[in-house]
């Protein structure tokens, strides 16, 4: 149960309030009437001043580390925009024993209920569902605009027993699983690498192999046949005249 109203009803609310505080003021001052232009103005240095008192408070409550300004914030923040508690109290005072005055009453807060949108996480709230329902039961001490237990898991912690079996036929049999299973996982860890090594499969054009020009081979050869054979023929003839 969440309880929210429409920002435009409340700063309304929050203007007639404002306008009905400086109309008092105005009275006791002793004004008959007010303008509308006039009215406005003094509306917007009422939220300035009331703007800058709590920003002075709040900034107090900063320095002594508090993230909420307390009495004592807001007495500094008055005594340094000039505000002496001291007649301050003599006016709450006076105003407490006027009779004319009325109190307003609390604006009615619309009650608008709100699915809260859980997150899925691990199922270990559903294991035990039967169990689990007397604790799932908000507390009365706990209000109503707080938020629901998350979650057994993100808070508890279990210990975990690693239970080993003691019949040795147990044991073998849940080390042959183990073994098959390591065994599956090797199998398709290697069929994977060999399809990302294995090379493309050579198309027709390579399966019919290199092609060899045999005629330009073997003018080749016989090329270098005779330009050996006019080599040696002055070799020898140089020989057989040294002897």
């Amino acid at each position: 149960m969440t309880s929210r109203t429409d920002p435009a009803d409340e700063w309304q609310f929050i203007l007639q309030l404002q306008s009905r505080v400086i109309s008092l003021l105005a009275k006791e001052a002793g004004y008959d009437a007010i303008q509308t232009s006039a009215l406005h103005t003094l509306n917007d240095r009422m939220e300035s001043y009331m703007e800058k008192l709590l920003q002075s408070a709040h900034g107090f409550a900063e320095l002594a580390n508090r993230h909420k300004p307390n009495y004592y914030d807001l007495t500094r923040a008055f005594t340094q925009s000039g505000v002496q508690l001291t007649s301050f109290g003599e006016y709450l005072q006076k105003l407490k024993a006027d009779d004319h005055l009325q109190r307003l009453a609390p604006q009615p807060e619309a009650s608008v209920k709100e699915e809260e949108k859980i997150p899925q996480f691990l199922p270990s709230d559903d294991e035990e569902e039967e169990s689990d329902e007397e604790e799932s039961t908000i507390p009365s001490y706990v209000p109503d605009h707080m938020p629901k237990f998350p979650s057994k898991h993100s808070y508890k912690q279990t210990p975990v027993y690693i239970r080993r079996p003691d019949d040795p036929q147990r044991v073998r049999e849940l080390n042959s699983q183990q073994s098959r299973v390591v065994e599956e996982n090797l199998k398709r860890l290697m069929s994977a690498e060999n399809q990302l090594v294995r090379p493309p499969e050579p198309d027709g054009l390579d399966m019919m192999g290199p092609v060899v020009n045999y005629e330009s081979a073997a003018q080749r050869k016989k090329r270098v046949k005779r330009a050996a054979s006019s080599l040696h023929g002055p070799r020898r003839q140089i020989s057989s005249s040294l002897h």
